[in-house]
């Protein structure tokens, strides 16, 4: 079993560590949404892959 201490150091480490994970599968998520909304919506072209 975990004793109390350890526990809250854990707490502490994943407020800190938590919003630096989350934004950028944030804006990650978003921007893939935006990008699908966009192409349906407003009949964006599909990018052309350039090699």
């Amino acid at each position: 079993m975990v004793n109390t201490n350890q526990s809250r150091e854990f707490r502490k480490l994943h407020r800190q560590v938590a919003p630096i994970l989350f934004i950028p599968l944030l804006l990650s998520a978003l921007t893939g949404i935006g990008y699908r909304l966009g192409r349906s919506w407003f009949g964006m072209k599909k990018p052309a892959l350039i090699l």
